[in-house]
C-alpha cells in the first residue's frame, strides 16, 4: 500500500511538480485561506473599534499571509487567493483544472471563516469611535459593516469613490500577484523566500488600500465578509462585491500575460544565442578541417613526386639489368667479329695506301 501511494505521488509530481493530488491540495488551500481571512477580519474589526491606525491591519496581513504560505506552499504553492492562482495558471505554473479547484476552495475558506467569526462578532461592541477618545461622536454599525470591503463613505474612514477603489485595488493586486508569481518556480513549487515575499507584498497592499476599501486584495476575503454583512442587514457590501472580484482578476491577467511574454522573449533570445553559437562552432570546425587538409596536402604531393622518381630509377635500373643479362646468339657473335675484322682491315689498308702516296710525292 505504501509503495502504491509513493508511486502515485511520484507520478503526480512528474506531471505538475506537486507531490500530492488535487483534492489534498485544494483542501489545504481551503484551510490556509480560512486562517488568513479569520485573522484579517479580526484585525479589521478591532482596528475600527480601537482606531489603531494602520499598524494592526498591516501587521496582521503580513503575519497571516506569511504564516499560511509557509505552511501550504510546499504542498499547494501557497496561493490563498484566486488572483494569485489565476496568474499562476496563465504563466503555466498551474493547470487550469487546478485553478478552478483552488478558486472554489479559497472562496469556501473565506466564507467559512466569516461564518466562524459571526458568533464572536455578536459579542463585540456594535459601535465604534470615528476618532479615538471622542465619545460624543458615536455611530451604530454592525461589526460586518466594519469588516466588509466597500468604498462608500459610510464604510471607510475617509470615504471614497468607485474609481479610487478600482485604482488602489488594481495597483495593490498587481504588486501582490507579480511578487507571488516571481517567487514560484516554473513547476508551481515555491522558492525559499516565497512566504516572506508574499507577506511583505500583502502588507504593502494593505497600506495602499486600507483607507479606501478596507484592504480586500483577495476575492475570497471580500466574498466572506460581504455575505455575512448581507445576512446581518447590510446589503451594500454585496452589491459592491463585483469590484473585488473583477479588479483583482484583471490585475492577475495582466501580470500573467506579461510573464508569458517575458518568458517567451527569453526563450527566443536563448534559442537565437544557441543557434549563433552552433553556427560559430560549425564554422570553426570547418576552418580547422580545411587547415588540416591543407597541411596534409603538401606531404602527399611530395610523396607523390618521390614515388615517381623512385619508379623512374627502378625502371632505368631494370633496363640496364635487362641489357646486361641478355644472351648473344652465335650468329650475332660471328657477325660482330667479322665486322670488327673488316673494320680493322680497312683501317690498315687506308694507312698503307696513305704512306705509299706520300712516298710517290
Amino acid at each position: 500500500m505504501t509503495d502504491t501511494t509513493q508511486s502515485s505521488r511520484a507520478r503526480v509530481q512528474r506531471e505538475n511538480g506537486f507531490s500530492h493530488g488535487l483534492l489534498t491540495r485544494s483542501l489545504l488551500e481551503l484551510v490556509g485561506t480560512f486562517f488568513v481571512v479569520m485573522v484579517l477580519l479580526s484585525a479589521s474589526s478591532w482596528d475600527r473599534i480601537s482606531d489603531s491606525s494602520l499598524i494592526l491591519p498591516v501587521l496582521a496581513a503580513f503575519v497571516a499571509y506569511a504564516a499560511a504560505a509557509y505552511l501550504t506552499a510546499p504542498v499547494t504553492g501557497g496561493h490563498l487567493n484566486p488572483a494569485v492562482s489565476l496568474t499562476a495558471a496563465l504563466s503555466g505554473r498551474l493547470k487550469w483544472l487546478d485553478f478552478l479547484a483552488y478558486c472554489v476552495a479559497q472562496t469556501l475558506g473565506g466564507i467559512l471563516a466569516a461564518f466562524t467569526m459571526k458568533p464572536l462578532f455578536n459579542f463585540m461592541v456594535s459601535t465604534y469611535n470615528l476618532k479615538a477618545g471622542a465619545q460624543s461622536k458615536l455611530e451604530t454599525k454592525t461589526m460586518w459593516e466594519l469588516a466588509a470591503n466597500r468604498y462608500a463613505e459610510v464604510q471607510t474612514r475617509l470615504g471614497g469613490t468607485m474609481e479610487a477603489a478600482i485604482i488602489v485595488e488594481l495597483v495593490a493586486t498587481l504588486l501582490i500577484t507579480a511578487v507571488a508569481v516571481s517567487a514560484l518556480k516554473r513547476n508551481g513549487l515555491p522558492r525559499r523566500n516565497y512566504a516572506v515575499a508574499t507577506g511583505l507584498a500583502y502588507a504593502a497592499g494593505t497600506v495602499m488600500t486600507s483607507m479606501i476599501t478596507n484592504s480586500a486584495l483577495n476575492p475570497a476575503r471580500a466574498t466572506g465578509s460581504a455575505i455575512l454583512a448581507k445576512i446581518d442587514g447590510d446589503g451594500e457590501a454585496l452589491t459592491e462585491l463585483w469590484i473585488f472580484w473583477i479588479v483583482p482578476l484583471l490585475a492577475a491577467a495582466v501580470v500573467g500575460l506579461i510573464v508569458v511574454l517575458a518568458e517567451n522573449m527569453k526563450l527566443s533570445d536563448d534559442s537565437s544565442a544557441s543557434s549563433d553559437k552552433a553556427q560559430a562552432s560549425d564554422a570553426k570546425a570547418s576552418d580547422e578541417k580545411d587547415a588540416k587538409a591543407s597541411d596534409s596536402s603538401v606531404p602527399e604531393d611530395a610523396q607523390q613526386v618521390s614515388d615517381s622518381e623512385d619508379s623512374r630509377d627502378i625502371a632505368d635500373f631494370n633496363k640496364v639489368m635487362r641489357q646486361d643479362t641478355e644472351e648473344v646468339s652465335p650468329e650475332q657473335a660471328a657477325a660482330s667479329q667479322a665486322a670488327e675484322m673488316a673494320e680493322s682491315t680497312n683501317i690498315d689498308y687506308s694507312e698503307s695506301h696513305g704512306e705509299d702516296a706520300e712516298e710517290s710525292e
